[in-house]
């Protein structure tokens, strides 16, 4: 699970003193961990605790919230629209696999 340091650390943010940096850095990680969680699954941690993917997921989803900005052009936006699409079917295939997996062994 990313920590608020790393949030402040992947957004560039230097200041650690800053309460209001911190609660909107804050705010927007919890917003983008809800985010992942809501494409791919809620119970996504449970079965498969430690996919990179997953982490930069809500690192893209941070910048995004966090900034409150789109990318500057059209071609960069359908580019990064496609990769959080293909990265959520990843994760969602891969959470499948795993329920199927813990319930054929819950099974055996």
């Amino acid at each position: 699970m990313l920590t608020l340091t790393d949030a402040r650390q992947h957004l560039g943010i230097d200041t650690e003193d800053d309460a209001l940096v911190n609660a909107n850095v804050q705010r927007a990680l919890s917003a983008a961990v809800q985010t992942v969680l809501g494409a791919v699954g809620d119970d996504f941690e449970t079965y498969i605790p430690a996919d990179p993917r997953f982490d930069e997921l809500v690192l893209h989803y941070l910048q995004e919230i966090y900034e409150n900005r789109g990318t500057t052009s059209a071609r960069a936006a359908n580019a990064a629209q496609a990769w959080v699409f293909s990265v959520e079917e990843q994760l969602r295939l891969a959470l499948r696999r795993a329920k199927r997996a813990a319930s054929e062994e819950a099974g055996s």
